[in-house]
């Protein structure tokens, strides 16, 4: 997880082969872990949407470009 400056009450979360769920970067990346992990993810918050809220933003890159430089 990241900080973004300017956004105090936004933090970057990055889903990536290299690293565990434990934070520890592994030496041989796991092919596709990474967009695996992001679309189970998108999958709940998509179905328990409208019966909890979330912290998801967008997991669409340009979109997420484009509301830094906007100041969504």
């Amino acid at each position: 997880m990241y900080g973004i400056p300017g956004y105090t009450n936004t933090l970057l979360m990055v889903a990536t082969d290299r690293i565990s769920a434990y934070d520890v970067v592994m030496y041989d990346a796991i092919p596709g872990k990474g967009k695996v992990l992001t679309r189970v993810s998108l999958f709940w918050f998509d179905l328990l949407g409208d019966i909890v809220e979330n912290h998801l933003i967008t997991a669409n890159v340009e979109e997420l470009i484009n509301c830094a430089v906007d100041q969504c």
